[in-house]
């Protein structure tokens, strides 16, 4: 029986609601696409093990080639294999991540991503997303051509440039092959849900020195709010070629097309969390009548050259450009005090972004004496530009929230906001894996930033800019107390360029962020591991709101963090699989100048998350 194999067991963030069952699949693999690569110790793709292994032994995440075990940071990996046993999309596949949540819109495809009580930003294939704040940022890569999905856990910022004091999630694309293997799955599940996927690999040329990978997808899927339907095509073609023995290009793209129908941004308070005499207004209700269309083109390369077996040398490059246009939407506003009529306000609105990316490590391994030393080290560039037009109308006419009936004309064009940032940054770091004999490894690392951001307003015709530099260290201790079980501690810190001024016209300056970590990694067996983690974060030069200047903020706000983990993952006995975690999350906003919210949860954080999934 289809699906008989595979079942849900649990898949709920407790503070968060219930995750949907995923839907059933139908799947054809001729042969399995193995991992044969062009070069075998190519270090931008690591085998985890056996292809059905849920366990990963290492993450290209951390960048200096050491295992998971010996890494002093907790990072979670979340291997092809589990993503294909639940026919994971991004937004399931992130709920087995813990202190992980997902905050975008119901009907939007993207990801705008808690970890730890911290928004945070996405990588693919180690080079972040810089388009700021935007509607774009919250994205997210598709699933399409997707190998894993790898989480650090804690400031990245020496690895990544500025990022998120609660973690980064990377997202590894599939590899060109020598070996040929094609897939193709078809997917079919509730709200009028299908989907299909294939993905091809093999060598261009009789020597195997060229090879290509494509794959490509088609959703398109419906909502239990009305009139919410969701198009989504996906295609991302790349070649390889080894220019010799130890030298590998890999030029790659893709192409989405996101199509969005009726857009949901909320209802009323009353009638849905707050009592109505009229009753509770309908769960699937939606009041928008307007859509969104998002297109993305990435074009990119990635160059790997093995100077000598200890010594080697990587670089990449990536283009993205993205628009993100919202036509004909409305927003809701307060019920009337009727608790019927409901005002809405129509607008248009279309941004436009671009970045620049480029990224050059070197990694090296050396001994001074009886110390070993494991260096990394690398120099990154980016240049980002967000370009954003807002348009809005005279109201539209009201509806009874209850009975509505669309279709009444907009009014003529009212406010126009008008504005764009760029953003540009140059950093450099270096980190070194200490081996202090046998049992005790030390990590030392550093990262220094500049950066220069230019802000618009071309409706005021003002132009604020600002530059500053940014200095983020890295210290990790990790003890091996046996085989299988070791302790580790880290500090690190981290740093975010705002967007924004103050009411003098002063750019904000960037949000600073540092962690304090303590850890247990066990392997309960050779292939079930077990992690452990306690954390304080705490983030200052937050955005809030200017008591004497209503509209503006002031950098007054400061959170704090605090938390525990606990994961499983791996294989119990031979032929059952598990990915299991539990987090508590403290997350409280400590400085702010409103009172009332000074001591309080942040918002939309859960004190407490789970997930499992079991697989036999």
């Amino acid at each position: 029986m289809l699906g008989l194999r595979t079942f849900w067991l649990l898949g709920a963030l407790v503070g968060g609601g219930l995750a949907g069952a995923g839907p059933l699949a139908a799947q054809t693999v001729t042969p399995e696409h193995g991992r044969d690569a062009l070069a075998p110790d190519r270090d931008d793709i690591v085998v985890t093990g056996r292809n059905e292994s849920y366990l990963a032994d290492r993450a290209i995440s951390t960048r200096d080639g050491g295992t998971l075990f010996d890494t002093p940071q907790s990072v979670q990996v979340l291997t092809e294999q589990l993503l294909r046993d639940q026919r994971a999309d991004t937004f399931s596949a992130l709920a087995n991540l813990p202190s992980v949540r997902n905050s975008a819109p119901v009907n939007f495809d993207g990801v705008r991503v808690q970890v730890r009580g911290f928004f945070a930003p996405t990588a693919l294939d180690g080079l972040l997303s810089k388009v700021g704040n935007g509607p774009a940022a919250n994205l997210g890569p598709d699933l399409t051509g997707i190998d894993r999905i790898e989480l650090l856990l804690g400031p990245a910022s020496l690895l990544f440039g500025n990022s998120s004091p609660g973690g980064t999630i990377n997202f590894i694309s599939r590899q060109p092959e020598a070996r040929p293997g094609y897939f193709l799955t078809t997917t079919i599940g509730a709200f009028d849900l299908y989907r299909v996927e294939a993905d091809l690999t093999g060598p261009i040329d009789p020597r195997s020195q060229l090879a290509y990978r494509l794959s490509a997808s088609f959703r398109d899927q419906g909502s239990f709010l009305e009139g919410a339907n969701t198009r989504n095509s996906v295609i991302t073609p790349a070649a390889s070629v080894n220019l010799s023995d130890r030298t590998r290009l890999t030029v790659e793209g893709s192409y989405r097309l996101l199509e969005l129908d009726r857009q949901n941004f909320g209802l009323p308070a009353r009638g849905t969390i707050l009592p109505n005499p009229n009753g509770r207004i309908p769960r699937e209700r939606n009041v928008n009548t307007g859509g969104v269309d998002v297109e993305q083109y990435r074009i990119g390369f990635r160059f790997a050259h093995e100077i000598d077996p200890d010594w080697s040398i990587r670089s990449s490059f990536r283009f993205v450009t993205t628009a993100y246009d919202v036509r004909e939407a409305e927003l809701p506003g307060a019920l009337d005090a009727d608790g019927r009529t409901l005002p809405r306000f129509p607008f248009d609105a279309f941004d436009r972004y671009a970045e620049y990316q480029m990224q050059t490590t070197v990694h090296g391994k050396f001994a001074t004496g009886a110390i070993q030393h494991n260096v990394t080290a690398g120099l990154d560039l980016s240049h980002s530009t967000a370009d954003f037009l807002f348009l809005d109308f005279a109201a539209s006419a009201p509806i009874d929230v209850f009975t509505p009936s669309f279709g009444a004309p907009r009014g003529p064009a009212g406010g126009r906001f008008d504005a764009g940032n760029q953003l540009r940054e140059l950093g450099i770091f270096v980190q070194d894996r200490i081996g202090l004999g046998q049992r005790l490894d030390l990590v030392l690392g550093g990262r220094y930033d500049i950066f220069d951001q230019v802000d618009r307003d071309r409706v005021a015709a003002t132009r604020t800019a600002q530059s500053g530099s940014a200095f983020s260290p890295r210290i990790g201790l990790l003890y091996r107390a046996r085989d299988l079980l070791s302790f580790y501690a880290n500090y690190s810190k981290s740093f975010q360029p705002q967007i924004g001024r103050s009411v003098t016209g002063a750019p904000f300056r960037p949000t600073r962020g540092e962690q304090v970590e303590l850890g247990a990694k066990l392997g309960l067996t050779k292939q079930l591991m077990g992690n452990f983690a306690i954390y304080q974060i705490t983030q200052t030069n937050v955005a809030t709101p200017d008591p004497d200047n209503i509209g503006f903020s002031v950098l007054d706000g400061a959170q704090r963090s605090r938390g525990i983990e606990v994961s499983m993952t791996g294989e119990v006995t031979p032929g059952w699989h598990v990915q299991a975690s539990y987090a508590y999350l403290d997350a409280r906003v400590t400085r702010s100048t409103e009172s009332a919210v000074r001591g309080q949860q942040v918002l939309r954080t859960s004190p407490h998350s789970a997930s499992l999934w079991s697989n036999y």
